[in-house]
């Protein structure tokens, strides 16, 4: 049995322009973990979070009401990134490190879809992300039908009305007359709060601390001028672009090989390998 958590980092509005703090990204990433493996990787995780936090891990009447307290990818890390202090650059890329090596320890796999935003194109934006819970679904299947087992998914809560579309539209490929295009997948996507499930808090850094920001970095440098592109995110990309893409799950459907770190460039349609800096 396998579980998919699933979680976003950017949003689905247009880009008004090229000079914006508009979000010039979003991404929606999946991460595929063993059952077998939640309750070390929880334990670890939150373990990482108490030695990142020691200060308020202190505090708390129970070790493991640090969970509640999340870690966010966008604040507690990207931004210290940017910043000119050293100390806190080394705190970022030392938690960043630590929580890979989770993922990798605890045999994991991702399935990243990273949208580049183009000024000249609007976003239409619940269409994009129906679309990129179905690519994951679609990945995960793939996946669950290559270990020949089950899974389920758990998506991060958005708000209820766009919580039942999404759900719908895999619903409607589920069960269409042609068949079940997720045999493998046991129910609809069911959306839970990132406060009750660390896997859904290691997506969310895994998006907004790793993936946003090397491709921010790698597609939107020199094309686009907000504080969400930054120079210093480069060190993002050298130390774990490599990395992720060993942790996406690549699989062929008979022609070509699909899935992997997958991105739709609407600046200048560069393909995933610039992800990397290839």
């Amino acid at each position: 049995m396998y579980v998919c958590y699933i979680d976003e980092a950017g949003c689905v509005g247009s880009l008004p322009s090229n000079v914006t703090n508009v979000q010039p990204v979003f991404v929606l990433c999946g991460l595929i973990v063993p059952e077998t493996s939640i309750t070390a990787l929880t334990h670890e995780f939150l373990s990482l979070k108490r030695r990142f936090n020691p200060h308020l891990a202190s505090t708390l009447e129970h070790a493991l009401d640090i969970v509640k307290y999340e870690i966010k990818g966008a604040e507690d890390i990207r931004r210290p990134i940017r910043s000119v202090n050293r100390n806190q650059r080394r705190r970022a890329i030392g938690f960043l490190d630590n929580l890979l090596t989770l993922l990798e320890r605890w045999n994991c796999r991702i399935l990243p879809y990273i949208y580049i935003k183009s000024p000249v194109k609007p976003v239409k934006g619940v269409e994009l992300y129906a679309r990129y819970m179905q690519n994951i679904s679609k990945g995960f299947q793939e996946f669950l039908k290559s270990h020949d087992d089950k899974g389920i998914m758990i998506a991060d809560s958005r708000n209820h009305t766009l919580n039942v579309r999404t759900s719908h539209s895999i619903f409607t490929q589920k069960f269409k007359a042609g068949g079940d295009a997720y045999p493998n997948v046991v129910e609809m996507p069911v959306y839970g709060h990132s406060d009750n499930h660390a896997a859904i808090q290691i997506t969310d850094i895994l998006c907004s601390a790793i993936l946003f920001p090397v491709a921010a970095y790698a597609y939107c440098t020199g094309h686009i001028t907000s504080i969400h592109v930054n120079d210093n995110y480069k060190v993002l990309q050298s130390r774990y672009s490599g990395r992720i893409g060993r942790l996406s799950f690549r699989y062929s459907d008979g022609i070509r090989y699909l899935g992997g770190v997958t991105v739709s460039d609407e600046l200048e349609g560069r393909n995933p390998n610039h992800f990397f800096g290839w």
